[in-house]
């Protein structure tokens, strides 16, 4: 709650947009880390959907949960997912989920990336990364997000963390160490070197690392953590002086 307040940096705007983001992050590491953009529109009314390939990911760009997995576009219901996108294009997420006011400057689009599809046919893993003050110190691995939600903390050295933060834990369930951890990290600590904390997502697809997002208010900063003395551990990793 601290960092919304007094750490507003303006940079954070271009970096929660998840069009604009696109080119701060290939300078940074390279383009080949983004996603495929299929293209980028200011209204539902705008996209040709007979020029996009029969699965994709509709998202807008100023906020959060504001994605579309379109499996079959041939079974797309238009009506429905234009009301649920001009729904969200009218709100500025910076009022929607606790004063997040780096989303206030963002001009929503829509855009259109290339849907990364699992092999075994379930959600692609999603591997939240957690940096402070250039560092990494937690890993977030969302599993099976879209169904029985489970989250599974580790360390930089992929140790398990006895702890939740939000949704449980699956402490049975083995998730192996991946092959491009040390990459990720060296990722993630580049893109996150300037500031007290962010957090950075990642995909693995097909062997190769894909940039999600920057996200500098984790869950808004509300999300409750098991045992809660992990949120203490948290905030002693936020070292305030050293922000930019």
């Amino acid at each position: 709650q601290w960092l919304k307040i007094y750490d507003n940096q303006p940079i954070k705007s271009i970096l929660a947009d998840k069009y604009a983001v696109r080119k701060w992050v290939a300078e940074k590491i390279g383009d080949k880390y983004l996603i495929p953009l299929l293209g980028v529109w200011n209204s539902y009314e705008e996209i040709d959907f007979s020029l996009l390939p029969n699965n994709f990911v509709l998202k807008c760009t100023h906020g959060s949960g504001m994605n579309i997995i379109v499996n079959d576009k041939s079974q797309l219901n238009h009506s429905e997912v234009k009301r649920k996108i001009n729904q969200w294009m009218s709100v500025n997420y910076a009022y929607r989920s606790g004063f997040e006011m780096h989303y206030f400057d963002i001009v929503p689009k829509i855009i259109v990336e290339k849907y990364l599809e699992s092999e075994n046919g379930e959600d692609l893993r999603d591997y939240k990364v957690f940096v402070f003050n250039g560092k990494v110190k937690l890993i977030q691995v969302d599993i099976d997000r879209h169904h029985i939600h489970k989250r599974n903390l580790y360390t930089p050295e992929w140790e398990y963390v006895d702890c939740s933060i939000l949704y449980p834990s699956a402490p049975n369930m083995i998730i192996e160490e991946p092959a491009c951890l040390k990459e990720m990290i060296a990722l993630a600590e580049i893109l996150g070197e300037k500031f007290i904390h962010v957090r950075v997502d990642f995909y693995i697809w097909k062997g190769q690392i894909y940039f999600g997002e920057m996200t500098f208010t984790h869950g808004s900063g509300t999300e409750e953590f098991k045992p809660e003395e992990y949120e203490l551990v948290m905030g002693d990793w936020m070292e305030l002086q050293k922000g930019e």
